[in-house]
């Protein structure tokens, strides 16, 4: 209740599901449990992504507006600190294998990218992906190095390989609006919306 706006994106962790209340500026800490609101976490303009890291009990929250994303105690809820993405921060990804959070950033051909945060050290890492446009949706393989990344300003999936560092474009046909997107593993497909 009380909740302006629309919710974007959401992450589960601790029998919480936290979710980006994009027009209220706040992240709801919803406990799945007792069906109850725990926390509301406030201050993050036009929250955005959102991860939650189970092995370091930390919140990861992007803001496009603030370009940051903010990084919380995962139990107590407190601010541990910021990491600043030129253009702004949208979706996040965890790669809990190597504690690593990823971050669709930038806004333009430019500066858009996929970027890279330590779980751990709270760190932006030497690692960015310059993509050619701005990103939208983005994908991990679970069980590989790729990253897909949705780029809809130039029509392409762009596939980033985390191993060897390269950046490979996929044009798509007959496509207009490129945004939500998932990757089955188990059969080896990529789905796209329009």
């Amino acid at each position: 209740e009380g909740i302006k706006g629309r919710f974007d994106h959401f992450a589960l962790g601790r029998g919480r599901i936290f979710v980006a209340a994009l027009g209220s500026n706040t992240v709801e800490v919803i406990n799945t449990g007792a069906r109850t609101l725990d926390h509301s976490i406030t201050g993050v303009p036009d929250p955005q992504g959102v991860v939650y890291s189970p092995e370091t009990k930390k919140l990861f929250v992007a803001s496009g507006s603030a370009e940051k994303v903010y990084i919380y105690d995962g139990t107590t809820y407190g601010l541990i600190a910021t990491v600043d993405f030129e253009g702004g921060a949208d979706n996040l990804r965890y790669d809990a294998a190597n504690q690593r959070v990823y971050v669709g950033c930038g806004d333009d051909e430019k500066n858009g990218a996929i970027a890279a945060i330590d779980a751990v050290t709270n760190k932006r890492l030497d690692e960015t992906y310059k993509l050619g446009g701005e990103p939208e949706s983005f994908q991990l393989e679970k069980s590989g190095p790729n990253i897909y990344v949705n780029v809809p300003d130039l029509k392409q999936i762009v596939v980033v390989n985390r191993q060897t560092k390269q950046v490979t474009h996929w044009t798509l046909q007959g496509v207009e609006s490129n945004f939500p997107m998932a990757l089955d593993e188990a059969d080896h497909r990529l789905f796209v919306g329009t």
